[in-house]
């Protein structure tokens, strides 16, 4: 007999709401008054290493995602964990980058067989991709913890939530690469 649907654990141990950002406010962060800034690595301290791989979009997969975002294609969800001065790209970081990248006049893309870098974009064109929302998974460590994490022990016991839920999100289906996934002892 199974057990109730309630007694179910996804191996995640904290709430995570769904939210979404617009990509105007993402990439105005890192001029907010209140520093906040995108961490798109999250250096793990437990492990010596970064949680994110580094980033490996060819530029066609970053053409096509801006072209996605135009066309009012689907774009998968983004997981973000928040500190007090920091959001953490837990899922994600190949497309946020690649918008970064986009909107900082990195590469061009083809609409109607003419080459656009997003500076040549028409108004409504710019102003359409400020406004693109990107759905989020969103945790509040501040929030699930009932205080704010200032010194490295808490930090620590939160690592382990970050790693266990990156493997959830990047390892439940079709693995990136087996050298991205992040082995823990309890």
């Amino acid at each position: 007999m199974l057990p109730p649907i309630s007694e179910l654990n996804n191996g995640i141990t904290f709430y995570v709401e769904n939210l979404t950002y617009s990509v105007h406010y993402l990439f105005n962060l890192d001029n907010r008054p209140d520093g906040l800034k995108i961490d798109y690595d999250v250096y793990l301290n437990k492990l010596n290493k970064n949680l994110q791989r580094e980033f490996c979009w060819t530029l066609k997969q970053q053409q096509e995602l801006i072209i996605s975002m135009l066309y009012k294609r689907p774009i998968p969800s983004i997981a973000i964990a928040s500190t007090l001065y920091t959001e953490m790209v837990i899922d994600g970081k190949q497309r946020l980058i690649s918008i970064r990248n986009y909107i900082t006049n990195k590469f061009s893309i083809a609409l109607f067989g003419v080459s656009y870098y997003y500076k040549d974009l028409p108004f409504t064109y710019q102003r359409y991709l400020q406004r693109y929302t990107l759905n989020a998974y969103y945790y509040d460590m501040d929030k699930f913890i009932g205080a704010r994490i200032y010194n490295k022990d808490d930090w620590r016991n939160k690592e382990q939530d970050l790693i266990n839920w990156y493997n959830y999100l990047n390892f439940a289906g079709t693995p990136h690469n087996q050298a991205d996934k992040h082995e823990t002892t309890h």
